[in-house]
């Protein structure tokens, strides 16, 4: 491709993209209207302008026949004086009222065609402001679906950009993660109360620790007898001092807890 070749399909896109933008609906949607009032008032004038020349024509028509219909009169009164020397002057008002009456065919032929073009111009005024109206209408609702139109494409393009296949991978990748989290707690959980349960199954006493302890037993049994006498006589002298009995007491405890 020559470098020529390129600049002009460069300049090309580019222009395209202007009047694109430039083509906004909205504007072109007024400028519509526009036109179309401007149309509307232009044919308004030119309606007005041939029934004005209807009225005239209608104003010539009748003054022509007025005076067709008064040379009539005229030669009507002179032939009525029965004075055949003014049958000259009857002529004359016959001729002129042949003229006018011409006059007046012809001005009743252009009428009848201005009275047909202005009705033809009036319906057609009727059904261009009809339009005009419905256009005006019509506008306000496009407008609107516009206006929708836009929103809906400036969602579709951000959804468009949103890459949501990595993002429920990942939304994903981390369920399973704090899946595995709580699996392995769970197990860990179980595993030691096993153990525990398995150690306090397995603990077995000898025979020795048996007996040993049952002696031990009754020793603490007689120590607190004991003390429990010495509180009941207080007369009597102990044989061991309280202090020492729990200081024995707890020493046992340590050693066996140990």
């Amino acid at each position: 491709m020559s470098l020529w070749q390129r600049i002009k399909r460069i300049f090309s896109s580019n222009l395209n993209s202007m009047l694109d933008s430039a083509e906004n609906p909205e504007k072109m949607l007024d400028q519509v209207i526009r036109d179309m009032s401007d149309q509307l008032k232009n044919t308004k004038k030119h309606v007005a302008s041939a029934i004005a020349n209807q009225k005239k024509l209608e104003r010539d028509y009748k003054s022509e026949k007025n005076k067709s219909d008064n040379y009539l009169a005229k030669a009507k009164a002179i032939l009525g004086d029965d004075d055949e020397s003014n049958d000259h002057l009857a002529k004359e008002a016959l001729q002129k009222k042949k003229h006018h009456e011409q006059i007046a065919n012809q001005i009743k032929g252009a009428l009848d065609q201005q009275v047909q073009m202005v009705s033809k111009l009036k319906a057609n005024l009727q059904r261009l402001e009809a339009k005009v109206k419905e256009s005006e209408g019509k506008k306000n609702f496009l407008k609107a679906k516009h206006s929708t139109a836009k929103t809906q494409k400036a969602i579709a393009e951000q959804m468009a950009g949103i890459d949501t296949s990595s993002h429920f991978e990942i939304f994903d990748k981390l369920e399973n993660k704090i899946n595995e989290i709580e699996d392995t707690a769970m197990a860990q959980i179980e595993l030691n109360a096993e153990s525990m349960d398995n150690k306090l199954e397995d603990v077995t006493f000898d025979v020795g620790v048996e007996s040993e302890f049952l002696e031990l037993k009754k020793e603490a049994s007689g120590l607190l007898e004991d003390h429990s006498a010495s509180e009941a006589a207080p007369k009597a002298t102990p044989k061991v001092s309280n202090e020492a009995v729990d200081e024995e007491f707890e020493k046992l405890k340590n050693e066996l807890n140990s």
